[in-house]
C-alpha cells in the first residue's frame, strides 16, 4: 500500500510539472488536462492513505468503485485542494460562455463516462452549433493558483 502511495505522489508531481511546462508554452487547454490528471491522482493517493489508516491492506479491496471512478477521485481531491469551491468551475463542465452544463446529451459517449467533461472539452476539436470549437477559455492566474495549491496539499499528505 505504501508503495502505491509513493507512486501516486510521484505521478502527481510529474503531472503538475507537465501542467506548468505546457502552460508556460501558452497551451493552457492542454495544461488543464495534466492538472486534471494530477488532481485525480491526488484523489487516488488520498483513498490509498485512507485505506491504509483503516488497516485495510488488501490491494484487491482498494480496487473498488471509488478507486476506479474518475469523478469520485476528483471529488475526493477537490474536498482537500478546494474546500470552498473557488476552483471547481474548472472541473464542472462550464467555463466562460462556451459550453453550458448538460451540453452533451445523455448517452453521448455510449452511456458510459469515459473521462471528465472538461478534460474532453480541452483536448478535442468539436463541431457545435455550426462552428468548429477547440478548448475552453482558461483563466491563467486561477489555473496557476490551483496548480500551486495541489502542490502544497501534496506536501502535507
Amino acid at each position: 500500500m505504501q508503495k502505491g502511495i509513493e507512486k501516486c505522489r510521484e505521478n502527481v508531481k510529474d503531472y503538475l510539472e507537465d501542467a506548468r511546462l505546457i502552460a508556460d508554452s501558452g497551451r493552457l487547454n492542454h495544461a488543464v488536462i495534466s492538472l486534471q490528471f494530477a488532481i485525480e491522482e491526488f484523489g487516488k493517493l488520498l483513498l490509498l492513505k485512507e485505506s491504509l489508516n483503516n488497516a485495510n491492506t488488501d490491494p484487491v479491496e482498494i480496487n473498488g468503485k471509488d478507486f476506479c471512478n474518475h469523478d469520485n477521485k476528483t471529488e475526493k481531491a477537490l474536498k482537500v485542494v478546494d474546500p470552498q469551491s473557488k476552483y471547481r468551475l474548472l472541473f464542472r463542465g462550464y467555463f466562460g460562455n462556451h459550453f453550458p452544463r448538460g451540453h452533451f446529451p445523455l448517452g453521448y459517449f455510449g452511456g458510459r463516462k469515459i473521462s471528465n467533461k472538461l478534460r474532453l472539452d480541452c483536448a478535442f476539436v468539436d463541431f457545435v452549433n455550426g462552428k468548429w470549437t477547440s478548448g475552453r477559455l482558461i483563466n491563467s492566474q486561477r489555473f496557476h493558483e490551483l496548480v500551486d495549491i495541489v502542490e502544497q496539499e501534496l506536501g502535507k499528505v
